[in-house]
């Protein structure tokens, strides 16, 4: 089958029976970038109808012509809503941050932002497509080595230059094994929100770094303290309010339990396995409630499964105010998700600390939910999974 041919035959099918995709796109109005975000559209599927359609031509061949039915489903558009408001957020406005110098032989001519800012606009394509990156050996400091010779090159008056030895850092995935492990789209996105400048955000940016890129092999279980390690200052991380025994308190590492809650959103719609997520003891209110998880070093870990038989690549974005956790591998099913109302609802209390370490707690109820994860294919559920959650009820907290 021509794929390319066969998507294109049922986008002129989808004009006729379905609703159409209206892509984002950044434009600007004078020099200001304003986000036109897009609409999901309706129709048929080009991934969902090749199988049943191959399968009803086959049949005809043999002489059993059958009817097949296929179900339509929400068609996305090439970006997200998510992404439109980065590309507004950050290259949008470096775009029109200076004037551009145009340079003809010795002549030099500076255009202003808003001579160029009406004609420009930020639209998506399919730059957006994977690309294999092959794999290269790299080289890293043998650090036992290194610490046996400077402790025996400072015990001598001369002759204290030191050799650095070296060692051979071998890839995790070798290129050929990269390019057959299925990994072709965009299987899950997750974005959460947070305010800017805070301490925090520097650790939620360090931990997107070093997670940017990570390929998760099929049947390999992620940890993220296995991969991450223990926070500490010489990787970048600070100190940062986090939760412990129940009250707020500064920590090196504070705040990347967001990246845990952003990370276990893409792997619940992603349809893969959780293996260990605890929520946070206190409900916080720009995370998805029963849907979100803490996470602090030796414990508790955050883990999960790949149970496909396909690699999941990490990809990780984030602004001043937002981080985002996308999985790119081979879709298996539509997710969706169900929440029952706040049961057995406890009231918080309020308290006055004195101490110069005291963190105020704005206060919130206690209370118990319960969330489904339903799985699906092809417009039908499989099977569903549900989580329990239980969040103690938040003291308020005043400093004197």
């Amino acid at each position: 089958m021509d794929e390319t041919r066969f998507a294109a035959a049922l986008g002129q099918l989808n004009k006729r029976i379905g609703t159409p995709v209206r892509e984002g796109a950044v434009k600007f109005r004078g020099t200001t970038p304003e986000a036109v975000l897009p609409r999901p559209g309706a129709g048929l599927d080009a991934r969902t109808a090749a199988a049943p359609v191959k399968a009803a031509f086959l049949a005809a061949l043999r002489g059993k012509p059958t009817t097949t039915e296929l179900p339509t489903s929400p068609l996305r558009p090439k970006a997200d809503a998510n992404e439109i408001r980065q590309v507004a957020a950050g290259p949008a406005r470096v775009a029109v941050s200076g004037p551009v110098t145009l340079a003809v032989d010795a002549e030099r001519v500076t255009v202003e932002p808003r001579s160029f800012a009406p004609h420009l606009v930020f639209a998506p394509d399919d730059s957006g497509k994977l690309r294999l990156v092959p794999a290269a050996e790299g080289r890293g400091v043998d650090s036992r080595a290194l610490g046996d010779a400077v402790a025996g090159a400072v015990l001598l008056p001369q002759g204290r230059e030191v050799n650095v030895p070296m060692t051979v850092d071998k890839p995790r995935v070798a290129t050929d094994h990269a390019r057959d492990m299925g990994i072709k789209q965009k299987i899950s996105s997750f974005t959460t929100r947070h305010s800017c400048c805070a301490p925090r955000v520097k650790n939620i940016h360090t931990i997107a770094d070093i997670l940017d890129g990570y390929i998760v092999r099929p049947g390999e279980t992620f940890s993220l303290n296995g991969i991450v390690g223990k926070r500490d200052k010489a990787r970048g991380f600070v100190e940062a309010p986090m939760i412990l025994n129940g009250r707020y308190v500064d920590d090196v590492g504070g705040g990347i339990s967001q990246f845990a809650t952003t990370m276990f959103n893409a792997v619940f719609f992603g349809g893969l396995q959780d293996v260990q997520h605890v929520p946070h003891s206190y409900c916080i209110s720009r995370y998805p409630a029963g849907r979100e998880s803490t996470v602090s070093f030796p414990q508790p870990d955050f883990r999960w499964r790949n149970d496909s038989p396909y690699g999941v690549l990490v990809d990780t974005a984030y602004t001043d105010t937002s981080l985002t956790v996308n999985f790119w591998s081979t879709e298996r099913y539509d997710i969706e998700s169900k929440s029952s109302e706040k049961y057995a609802i406890k009231s918080f209390e309020s308290k006055t600390e004195p101490g110069p370490k005291c963190i105020p707690m704005p206060g919130a109820e206690g209370f118990q939910i319960d969330v489904w994860r339903i799985f699906k294919q092809n417009g039908k559920e499989v099977r569903r999974q549900k989580f329990h959650t239980t969040y103690e009820a938040e003291p308020r907290i005043t400093c004197q």
